[in-house]
């Protein structure tokens, strides 16, 4: 019968012995407590922080693919939406003058701050 029992077997690699390989405890069904202390919650605020600004970070960058996808659509014309939209000037300076032109930057911020509110 152990004739029977090793039909199949490979014995070219027997020379090698097994005493190499690591066994890893299992770890499953083990339970640790934390205790929640003023340095955890300090990494709570900082990660829901990093969280916001990823967030607005690819809200930014979405508007920027919509907004460039949508003037690639059609060159040369007007999108549809744009063309209804009026733009009011900026008001006078109570000196009457008019105040400076905004950056890219500071449209951009007024634009979410529209949106935000």
């Amino acid at each position: 019968m152990d004739g029977e029992d090793d039909d199949g077997v490979d014995h070219s690699l027997a020379h090698i012995p097994s005493s190499g390989m690591k066994v890893v405890a299992s770890r499953k069904g083990k339970v640790e407590q934390i205790e929640w202390d003023e340095e955890l919650e300090e990494l709570e605020r900082e990660k829901a922080s990093t969280e916001a600004i990823w967030g607005a970070y690819y809200l930014k960058s979405s508007f920027r693919a919509k907004s460039e996808k949508l003037r690639k659509s059609a060159p040369g014309r007007p999108h549809p939406a744009s063309s209804s939209v009026v733009e009011a000037p900026p008001l006078h300076l109570p000196d009457g003058s008019q105040p400076p032109p905004k950056g890219a930057k500071e449209e951009m911020q007024d634009f979410l701050d529209d949106l935000l509110t």
